[in-house]
């Protein structure tokens, strides 16, 4: 077999690869979710009307300031934590310090449960089934995600 002969086959089997590739990467996509994330489930699930809509999105945004508040102190107390590493420090200011991350993460958890007891008193009689059973999904809907595989 010649060279040429040779490379016009590798050529062409390069070719077809990188056709079969860009075929999988824009057709092999499984479709995205098209909702707001847990927001529209949660409206879904327990089937609020429009006026329950609308208080649960006052919820929302007064979660979300005081999360965020708590996120950027949090962010602030673990960069001073590892700002201890460049100098010499006692045991006992480190575990103050963790002690503080520890005391502001119980805070965030306990936001958390009560923006879902805001939620839950949103319910009518006959909603509180459908979120008591929305709440055992709850620690699923709202886990960090993982790498994408």
């Amino acid at each position: 077999m010649s060279k040429v002969r040779l490379l016009t086959i590798t050529s062409i089997g390069l070719l077809v690869c990188n056709i079969v590739l860009l075929a999988f990467m824009f057709f092999g996509k499984p479709p995205h979710p098209n909702h707001e994330g847990p927001k529209q489930l949660i409206i879904e699930k327990l089937g609020f009307n429009d006026t329950q809509v609308a208080e649960y999105d006052l919820l929302i945004d007064t979660h979300k300031t005081s999360i965020s508040s708590y996120d950027n102190e949090l962010k602030q107390l673990k960069q001073n934590l590892y700002l201890l590493l460049s100098k010499e420090t006692s045991d006992l200011e480190r575990n103050e310090m963790i002690q503080k991350i520890n005391d502001l993460q119980k805070d965030i958890e306990l936001t958390h449960y009560h923006h879902f007891e805001q939620i839950k008193s949103l319910c009518e009689d006959d909603q509180i089934e459908k979120f008591n059973e929305l709440s055992k999904d709850l620690s699923k809907m709202f886990a960090p995600k993982g790498p994408h595989k």
